[in-house]
């Protein structure tokens, strides 16, 4: 894992991704399955009424994310968005046979909301209707609420996600004056995604 000289959002983005890549190597272990169990249990509650799942959100944190006043103050934002991003990615890869995966192979979430339309209109505007429900909500915590279907579906279909980069988008929303810029974020990787698709088509 880097060190602690990066920004909250870099230091963020390598902790998620050292963390599951180490759950992704370890998946047979019994700890393993305990931990992603426990994650899963939690899924959709505040990390506030998530307290199984405190420990494994700590246990290998950078000591970057923790102060003198952790008790008495509520979680940084780095911890609330490592635990959002955590109990996701239990969930989606629920009976999967999961391995570890090279980065660039993973979609971002914007892109991997236009590989669920498959390219079909129809299911395109299906698509659509979601994200314009999850874009409305107006914090972190809402969109972690109304993004859990999207992670169903994206299980049911078998498409990956990239946690490390959600991770820092929930981190950017807990912002003053950055939803906006994370929600423009998804929708320009969704179109950027579905304009690669396109030229690839046209390439055959």
């Amino acid at each position: 894992m880097k060190n602690n000289d990066e920004k909250p959002s870099q230091l963020l983005k390598h902790y998620v991704d050292f963390q599951i890549n180490t759950w992704k190597t370890t998946k047979d272990l019994g700890k393993t399955k305990a931990e992603l169990a426990q994650l899963r249990k939690d899924v959709g509650k505040s990390f506030e009424g998530a307290q199984g799942s405190w420990p494994i959100i700590l246990n290998s944190m950078p000591d970057k994310f923790f102060n003198s006043s952790e008790y008495i103050k509520p979680a940084k934002k780095e911890v609330i968005a490592s635990y959002y991003a955590f109990t996701l990615f239990a969930f989606h890869y629920q009976g999967w046979n999961i391995t570890e995966t090279l980065e660039e192979q993973i979609p971002k979430f914007g892109q991997a909301l236009y590989l669920l339309t498959q390219g079909d209109d129809e299911e395109e505007i299906r698509i659509m209707r979601r994200i314009k429900m999850l874009i409305s909500q107006k914090n972190a915590k809402g969109i972690y609420e109304k993004i859990r279907p999207i992670i169903q579906l994206l299980k049911s279909e078998h498409i990956e996600l990239d946690y490390g980069n959600l991770a820092c988008d929930f981190y950017f929303c807990m912002q003053d004056n950055e939803i906006d810029k994370i929600s423009y974020k998804w929708m320009k990787d969704y179109y950027s995604e579905k304009a690669k698709k396109r030229e690839n088509k046209n390439g055959k």
